[in-house]
Protein backbone atom coordinates (compact mmCIF):
# COMPACT_ATOMS: atom_id res chain seq x y z
CA UNK A 1 0.00 0.00 0.00
CA UNK A 2 1.09 3.63 -1.17
CA UNK A 3 1.23 6.86 1.24
CA UNK A 4 -1.20 9.58 0.63
CA UNK A 5 0.37 12.20 0.56
CA UNK A 6 -2.17 15.06 1.55
CA UNK A 7 0.44 18.43 1.21
CA UNK A 8 -0.38 18.15 -2.50
CA UNK A 9 -4.26 18.82 -2.34
CA UNK A 10 -5.45 22.25 -3.45
CA UNK A 11 -7.57 22.43 0.20
CA UNK A 12 -6.16 25.43 2.63
CA UNK A 13 -8.26 24.84 5.98
CA UNK A 14 -11.67 24.69 7.37
CA UNK A 15 -12.95 27.44 8.81
CA UNK A 16 -16.01 28.35 10.32
CA UNK A 17 -17.83 31.98 9.71
CA UNK A 18 -19.60 31.54 13.68
CA UNK A 19 -17.64 29.21 15.21
CA UNK A 20 -19.92 30.65 18.62
CA UNK A 21 -22.81 28.19 17.07
CA UNK A 22 -20.61 25.24 17.57
CA UNK A 23 -21.22 25.55 20.84
CA UNK A 24 -24.73 24.09 20.81
CA UNK A 25 -22.80 20.85 20.60
CA UNK A 26 -22.43 20.55 24.10
CA UNK A 27 -26.35 20.54 24.54
CA UNK A 28 -26.77 17.15 22.59
CA UNK A 29 -25.98 15.08 25.33
CA UNK A 30 -29.83 17.20 26.71
CA UNK A 31 -31.10 15.34 23.62
CA UNK A 32 -30.85 12.10 25.86
CA UNK A 33 -31.79 13.25 29.22
CA UNK A 34 -35.01 14.48 27.56
CA UNK A 35 -35.65 11.94 25.38
CA UNK A 36 -34.89 8.84 27.60
CA UNK A 37 -37.97 8.74 29.52
CA UNK A 38 -40.37 9.48 26.26
CA UNK A 39 -38.72 6.08 24.64
CA UNK A 40 -38.71 3.51 28.08
CA UNK A 41 -41.47 1.42 26.17
CA UNK A 42 -39.31 0.94 22.99
CA UNK A 43 -36.95 -1.90 22.72
CA UNK A 44 -33.32 -1.23 23.39
CA UNK A 45 -32.18 -1.94 19.71
CA UNK A 46 -34.56 0.72 18.81
CA UNK A 47 -34.24 3.53 20.73
CA UNK A 48 -30.66 3.38 20.43
CA UNK A 49 -30.93 4.02 16.45
CA UNK A 50 -33.51 6.74 17.42
CA UNK A 51 -31.23 8.47 19.61
CA UNK A 52 -28.20 7.78 17.02
CA UNK A 53 -30.34 9.57 14.33
CA UNK A 54 -31.27 12.26 15.89
CA UNK A 55 -27.67 12.77 17.56
CA UNK A 56 -26.63 12.32 14.11
CA UNK A 57 -29.11 14.97 12.36
CA UNK A 58 -28.84 17.64 15.16
CA UNK A 59 -25.21 17.89 15.02
CA UNK A 60 -25.42 18.27 10.94
CA UNK A 61 -27.97 21.06 12.04
CA UNK A 62 -25.35 22.81 14.20
CA UNK A 63 -22.34 22.06 12.09
CA UNK A 64 -24.54 23.76 9.00
CA UNK A 65 -25.61 26.84 10.96
CA UNK A 66 -22.00 27.24 11.98
CA UNK A 67 -21.16 28.33 8.29
CA UNK A 68 -17.97 25.88 7.35
CA UNK A 69 -15.48 27.21 4.57
CA UNK A 70 -13.36 25.75 3.04
CA UNK A 71 -10.51 26.87 1.25
CA UNK A 72 -9.45 26.36 -1.86
CA UNK A 73 -6.40 27.47 -4.05
CA UNK A 74 -6.17 26.18 -7.22
CA UNK A 75 -2.38 24.81 -8.49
Amino acid sequence: MGSFDTSRLPIDGLTFDRPFILLALLAIPLLWIVAGPRLRGVPAGQRRATLLTRTIITALLILALSEPTVRYHPQ
